[in-house]
């Protein structure tokens, strides 16, 4: 007799534990559950626990046979993850296995795991990051926002609409994947790490700021308004605020973009003329400089890459980089501004995004960027001394 075969998700797993599970209520002792999500690089699931002190217990859940195990049930193994301890681990496991074992699931079945999906995950986690069809015309940028939304259909034949992640004080913008058309490394999305849109503990995080996700990818992310507005309730973050504003050409350039960035705090979100976006379009179309940089969807790049790097930069930090950068461009000769710009754009994201890949709560990325400080002011101190550079078109997250 052959087994059935099943695939293993969040919301599969949560479902056969039973009522008893419900999310953050109280499932072993004082521990409450608070989250199921995919493995980063297993073929498993991560059963996150926490206590009042938010002391966190972590149970792996596995189909049986895939490595060590504590307790078994309905043809899965479960095992604790250090560093939790270890009479907590093993408790939690005995209760785990026991409500598989009541599930009615039966022994005799295969588990199989596979890429998670959006739809995977728990119903009560994808609610909190929950998004809706909304109006432009809240917003007071409104008028740069439709005009953006026009050329990028014309560029990328898809329509970005407005969007309300409802856990946000404002509007946010979903830009679609363009369909069968290449956009500019300076204006792509990139791939975000596992955790951040597959761990509540993240998700919830980031909606309250503005972003949406859509297949691993933050497509739908806050306007500017919006972006100051979420961001202004976390104190000691750095004032750094995004502001849109009409370009002259087809994009931005090294020194009026870092001018704005250092001097002012405001992140620079440009808007090409209709003229050069035609212009854009037409070369495109002949295949010449099918990737030259233009200013059309940069808030989607500019939020998604940057905007989630940045916001929770501590004030002391961003005062140093800002101040050193300013003394670089003052004494520096005519290519100083396209080296600092490619300074933020560039090191300083990357640095970000290597903390927010690894932490295991946002509260921890402060203290996370402080041991990347050393190494973005000795960056800073070479750039000076070398005098040149070439600013970088493209960021990689991944």
């Amino acid at each position: 007799m052959s087994l059935s075969v099943e695939k293993l998700t969040p919301r599969r797993l949560h479902a056969l534990l039973g009522p008893e599970w419900r999310l953050d209520h109280a499932v072993v002792g004082d521990y409450r559950l608070r989250d199921i999500h995919p493995h980063e690089t297993r073929g498993a699931l991560t059963v996150e626990l926490a206590d009042e002190q938010r002391r966190l217990l972590r149970l792996e859940v596995g189909p049986a046979g895939a490595g060590p195990s504590s307790a078994s049930g309905a043809g899965l193994e479960v095992s604790w993850v250090p560093p939790s301890e270890r009479h907590a681990g093993t408790a939690a496991c005995a209760a785990l296995a026991a409500s598989l074992a009541r599930s009615g699931a039966g022994a005799v079945r295969r588990w199989a795991t596979t890429e998670a999906t959006d739809a995977d995950l728990l119903e009560e986690v994808l609610a909190e990051s929950r998004v809706e069809a909304a109006s432009l015309q809240s917003d007071p940028d409104h008028r740069l926002l439709a005009a953006d939304a026009k050329n990028f259909e014309l560029l990328y034949a898809a329509r970005p609409t407005a969007r309300r992640v409802l856990a946000a004080p404002g509007l946010s913008i979903h830009y679609p994947a363009p369909v069968s058309r290449l956009v500019p490394p300076s204006g792509a999305v990139y791939p975000l790490p596992h955790r951040l849109h597959r761990r509540r503990v993240f998700r919830s995080y980031f909606a309250a700021l503005g972003f949406g996700f859509t297949a691993g990818f933050a497509r739908t992310v806050p306007t500017p308004h919006t972006y100051d507005r979420s961001r202004g309730r976390r104190s000691g973050a750095a004032p750094l605020r995004f502001a849109m504003h009409r370009g002259r050409g087809g994009s931005v350039s090294a020194r009026a973009w870092v001018t704005s960035l250092v001097e002012q705090d405001a992140f620079p979100v440009l808007l090409a003329p209709r003229w050069s976006v035609m212009a854009h379009y037409v070369l495109r179309r002949s295949r010449l400089f099918s990737l030259n940089p233009v200013d059309v969807g940069m808030l989607s790049h500019d939020m998604a890459t940057h905007g989630m790097a940045y916001h929770a930069i501590p004030a002391g930090i961003w005062s140093l980089l800002s101040e050193r950068a300013r003394r670089l461009l003052r004494r520096g000769g005519p290519e100083a501004p396209a080296a600092v710009a490619d300074f933020f754009e560039g090191a300083v994201t990357r640095s970000c995004w290597e903390v927010w890949r690894t932490l295991d709560s946002p509260d921890a990325f402060a203290h996370g960027l402080e041991s990347k400080v050393a190494g973005l002011e000795r960056a800073l101190v070479e750039l000076g001394a070398r005098g040149s550079a070439r600013r970088s078109s493209t960021v990689s997250i991944l």
